[in-house]
């Protein structure tokens, strides 16, 4: 029910001026204020989870599937400057690990040069508690990280999926809770869908930023709006 902000650009070089315009103009300052009243506690001892997603990245000449590094910086490095508490950045392994070294969570967001100071990085296969969930199936843990932060932005880059078309904020929270591959059998189908609902049914985000800014399409064409972001 809340407004949605989109900001575009003709040239790169307005890429962070752009995302500090965009946090602004949508209002994350008093969202986190809000949620800080809601929960009779001050802004600084508020701890933020913030959930991109980079462990589908495999190639600097590829960022297409990778939050922009830069934009995380700033994003986290705006939340010290509002005064929030602790910034963590979490993410989740995926298939890839089975078949190549390296995969560990730490190790590729080291790849993509997440090492800032501003925020710590938890990988959500460590963190997982048991926890019940209330209404459907498919999942029955969750990352500690995302479960106890208080408050939580979801943070993907625009991006193609096989089953989604395109992922987007809702999609992305899919990593917090148990490992896609748990959803994959040969005597059964999944729900995914359900899996993801159950995330966001009782752990949802309060904010949602995409990064649409630097996009590839399929074959490697550049799609006619590739510097946006909302």
């Amino acid at each position: 029910g809340q407004p949605v902000h989109v900001l575009c650009s003709d040239t790169r070089a307005d890429k962070r001026s752009l995302f500090r315009r965009l946090l602004e103009e949508s209002r994350l300052r008093d969202a986190i204020s809000q949620r800080a009243e809601f929960l009779g506690r001050p802004v600084g001892e508020l701890t933020v989870a913030v959930k991109p997603t980079f462990m589908l990245g495999y190639h600097r000449k590829d960022p297409s599937p990778v939050t922009d590094p830069e934009l995380i910086d700033d994003l986290a490095s705006y939340l010290g400057e509002i005064g929030s508490g602790e910034v963590v950045l979490i993410e989740g392994p995926n298939i890839y690990d089975r078949f190549f070294h390296n995969r560990a969570v730490h190790d590729v967001a080291r790849y993509w040069g997440l090492n800032s100071n501003a925020y710590r990085i938890v990988d959500s296969a460590d963190e997982q508690v048991p926890h019940s969930y209330r209404r459907g199936m498919a999942q029955y843990t969750i990352a500690r990280s995302w479960r106890d932060a208080d408050f939580r932005i979801s943070f993907p880059k625009i991006r193609s999926h096989p089953i989604e078309i395109a992922l987007l904020s809702v999609g992305n929270v899919e990593w917090v809770g148990g490992r896609c591959d748990e959803y994959l059998f040969l005597e059964r189908q999944a729900d995914r869908a359900t899996a993801i609902m159950m995330l966001l049914d009782g752990f949802p985000p309060h904010f949602a930023i995409l990064d649409g800014f630097d996009l590839f399409g399929r074959d490697g064409v550049r799609p006619r709006w590739p510097e946006r972001m909302q």
